[in-house]
This record gives C-alpha cells, sequence and structure tokens, in this order.
C-alpha cells in the first residue's frame, strides 16, 4: 500500500474537570490525521507542524524508553474518540507510527559509517602500480630487454562493497530530508559533522542522477511528485543490483518500509500516551532535580526519576518513611525541597486545567454532595474529579502538617510554601488566601496563605525533558 504524504493537522488539547487528553496521532471521524498536543503547548514562532511531530516524538520516544511499562498505544495512532478503539483505515494512509518509526530506524542505519566508507576488494584494474608487481609477474608480458609489461593487475581497488551508491544516496537523502523537517537540533547534537557532509554530499549526487527540484521534500508542497520519484529511484537500484549483504538487504528493508508504508507494520518504539500525567510529572521532576539540586530536595517520589543514583533514592525514600509513613498510610509527596532559610518548600504536579480556574483561587474546593447518586457517566466523572480535587487538597494540607510536626518541630505553618505545579502557555504564579471557617467564625492560626498554583511553560519542561535525550542512539 502506497501513503499521500504526511497530511495531518495540529489539535489543541482541551482539558475539563471530566477528562485529561490523549497525547499523540489520532484519526479523527471524517478520516483526517491529528497531532493531539498536550496541554498548555504551544509551538515556538516558526516551528511547522513536522517539527512539533519530532519534538513530541522525542518525549514519548524518552518516556516509553525509559518506563515501557505505562500505558502507551501501539495501534498505530488510530483512535476513535475517547474510547480508544483501533480502527481500520478505510482509505490511503497519511501519517502513523510505523512511518514515523521507519524514518528513525533509517537515520539510525545510516549512523553507522561503514554503510558510507570506500573498502577495498581484490579485483582486476587497469594501469600500472609498482606496489604490485610481484604478485602479477605471471599476468606479465616481457618485452625484449626483460622489462615486465602489464595490461592488466590483480589490485585491491576502493568500492562500495556492501550496497550500491544509488542505495546509499536514496537512503542518505532521505534521512537528511527527516532531520530537517522533523529533528532539525539531531543534526548539530547527534549526527557527527563528518559523517553529515558525507550524508550531505552522497545525497546532492543523488539528487543530481534523479533530477530532484532543489526544494523537493517528503514533507512540503509536491511531496507526492517526490514520493514517485523515490520509489521509482530505490526499484531501479534493487532490479538492476538486488542487494546481497546483510547490511544492504537491511537498508533496503528499510528504504522499503519508508517508500511503501503498510498499516500492518510494527509500532517502533515511538506511541502515543493516554495518560500524559505521567509524563508531566516526570518532566518536572527532571526539571526540579536540575532546578534545585539534589542536595537541597529532602524527599521525591522518584519512581519516574530515571537518572537519580541508588545513594539518592534511598535517602530520599528514608527520609519518606520517617515524615509521612504514619498511622499505616505510605504517603508519598511529589517533591519536598529544604531552602538556605530553613525554609521548605512542598511542590505537587497537577497535569490538569482545574486549578487554573477561578473558582479554584476563590473558595477552597469543597467535597462533592452524596445526597444524590450521579445519573449518568458524565456526572459520575464530575463527582470523581470534585472528589480528586477536594483530596488533593486535603493531602497537600496533611504533609504540610507532618512537616511541621516532624522536621521542623515548631508549630510556624509560615515556614513551609506548598506550590501546585500545573502546565500552562507561560510561566506564572498565582496565590490563594482561603481561611478555615468554623461554627463560631474564623478559627485562629489556621490560615492557609502559603499556598499558590505556578504555571510551568509546558513547551519548556518538555523541551528540557528532551534536552540531553539521543532518539539516534
Amino acid at each position: 500500500m502506497k501513503h499521500s504524504g504526511w497530511q495531518f493537522e495540529l489539535e489543541a488539547a482541551t482539558l475539563d474537570c471530566t477528562s485529561e487528553s490523549y497525547v499523540g496521532l489520532v484519526r479523527n471521524a471524517d478520516g483526517s490525521a491529528s497531532l493531539r498536543l498536550p496541554y498548555g503547548y504551544r509551538p515556538q514562532p516558526g516551528d511547522s507542524k513536522e517539527h512539533c511531530l519530532g519534538h513530541l516524538s522525542r518525549v514519548l520516544a524518552r518516556f516509553a524508553r525509559e518506563y515501557p511499562k505505562e500505558n502507551t498505544s501501539k495501534r498505530d495512532g488510530y483512535l476513535r474518540a475517547a474510547q480508544g478503539q483501533a480502527i481500520q483505515p478505510s482509505r490511503e494512509q497519511d501519517l502513523d507510527y510505523s512511518k514515523l518509526a521507519s524514518h528513525i530506524a533509517l537515520i539510525r542505519r545510516m549512523s553507522d559509517p561503514s554503510l558510507l566508507a570506500l573498502v577495498r576488494a581484490p579485483g582486476l584494474a587497469p594501469g600500472f602500480d609498482a606496489r604490485h608487481i610481484s604478485r602479477n609477474l605471471e599476468r606479465a608480458v616481457y618485452l625484449p630487454d626483460h622489462t615486465p609489461y602489464f595490461d592488466t593487475m590483480l589490485v585491491q581497488p576502493a568500492r562500495l562493497q556492501r550496497t550500491s551508491t544509488d542505495l546509499v544516496g536514496l537512503a542518505c537523502w532521505i534521512a537528511l530530508d527527516a532531520l530537517h523537517h522533523l529533528f532539525p537540533t539531531a543534526a548539530d547534537q547527534e549526527i557527527a559533522p563528518s559523517l553529515l557532509e558525507e550524508w550531505e554530499t552522497l545525497a546532492a549526487r543523488f539528487a543530481d542522477s534523479q533530477h530532484l527540484p532543489r526544494d523537493a521534500s517528503l514533507f512540503g508542497a509536491g511531496h507526492e511528485t517526490t514520493l514517485s520519484q523515490l520509489q521509482d529511484a530505490f526499484d531501479a537500484a534493487t532490479g538492476s543490483t538486488p542487494p546481497v549483504h546483510a547490511e544492504a538487504r537491511e537498508l533496503a528493508d528499510t528504504l522499503d518500509q519508508v517508500l511503501h508504508c503498510s498499516a500492518n507494520a510494527g509500532g517502533g518504539d515511538i506511541f502515543g500516551l493516554q495518560g500524559f500525567y505521567r509524563v508531566w510529572e516526570a518532566a518536572c521532576l527532571h526539571y526540579a532535580l536540575a532546578h534545585f539540586g539534589a542536595a537541597r530536595i529532602l524527599s521525591c517520589d522518584h519512581e519516574l526519576l530515571h537518572h537519580a543514583t541508588a545513594v539518592q533514592r534511598q535517602r530520599w525514600t528514608d527520609a519518606r518513611h520517617e515524615l509521612f509513613a504514619w498511622n499505616g498510610t505510605a504517603r508519598r509527596p511529589d517533591l519536598v525541597v529544604e531552602g538556605e532559610d530553613g525554609r521548605l518548600l512542598l511542590i505537587d504536579f497537577k497535569y490538569s486545567a482545574a486549578y487554573a480556574q477561578d473558582a479554584f483561587f476563590k473558595s477552597r474546593p469543597a467535597p462533592p454532595s452524596t445526597r444524590q447518586q450521579p445519573k449518568t457517566w458524565q456526572d459520575w466523572r464530575k463527582f470523581c474529579e470534585q472528589a480528586k480535587l477536594h483530596q488533593d487538597i486535603a493531602s497537600l494540607e496533611a504533609y504540610r502538617w507532618l512537616l511541621m510536626q516532624r522536621h521542623l518541630k515548631s508549630h510556624e505553618e509560615s515556614r513551609i510554601d506548598v506550590e501546585i505545579w500545573v502546565p500552562g502557555l507561560e510561566d506564572s504564579q498565582r496565590a490563594c488566601a482561603w481561611q478555615a471557617w468554623g461554627e463560631t467564625g474564623r478559627l485562629p492560626g489556621t490560615a492557609f496563605h502559603q499556598l499558590s498554583v505556578r504555571t510551568q511553560a509546558t513547551a519548556g519542561i518538555l523541551q528540557h525533558y528532551t534536552a540531553g535525550f539521543h532518539l539516534f542512539a
């Protein structure tokens, strides 16, 4: 089955109090493809939709590689509404994870210099080379003065042994095209400059031989014509000189997957993610470790902190058990940071839009009413979300109280600041000023002024998360 190109649109996530969006590729009811973005994710000025796809692919690839047992989808991105049911495409495929994974596999394969290097193999060559006289005397014609004359010599000429020049040039051209449109930063960070220069030389030679326009690409305008030319070049290269060596056959198979997409191909290591809140927690922990430093972290839920050492994990686990594991409850606060002035910062990571609503800052989230049972599925989800919002604030208060009693040994609640980190378009902070009230009025000493919601720019946090990750390693 031949595909028709990379046709998809960007779809902004809309989180409400009843749901959390799937992040990744989806197939809409009308058959069109969309890339559903994380909540609060805004592309940078000048970023194309292909660049957004490449960036989010890096995010999902790192998380899937470090935590393969998480709730990932291997259905080539074809999801039906919120149920996540797999569907069969009714027309030619435009975009799926198999196609994206094939481009990544091609770039990884071309990173092996042995596919590009000139190797030496025995063969007959015309001309004279004084270095090989002794091994070619039996082929010489002797002149009257006994001078040997050589018509041909058995030497080791340099040639591409593993595959043909056309196949390698085609692979270099496709790899560079994908790098420039999907992963522009990888060309400088993950590909060696000498190797990249060799790719460009071979790709330019291939483009000249196939008369490809200078602006030809599989991702821009005219991609269908470019794809047809590349398919013809691939068929000609493999038809005239079938690949013999294992490396050449593997390269030809990868190129075939790129140029002739199959709906039954494997999904590779790039998936969509149903519970993106786990990625948000991992990215925030990664950012907090770099921002605060491991020495200042008193305790954290390090399950999603991949690069933490065993000593750090043990120290944080011991502190968590000592401070929070009381009354038979194994509490797991996301992060507790020590300040230089003896203050503490308690941070909770939330991938939700509920904390951006004005109602949250005006009054404390109340528990849901239990007088009437929810009648519909939507009412039940709202009930659960309201209960969770109320319980999250109660848990933060419990964490703060335990820190006061077990660590600070003080009743001064003002020494502990509480922040909720949520995704958003840009960095900001907004404080709450709730008060606890009793039957006789406001209770003294129960102010909760230290709670604030800190909005972290989603794109910035995710870029920091993928800064040191090598997709093509």
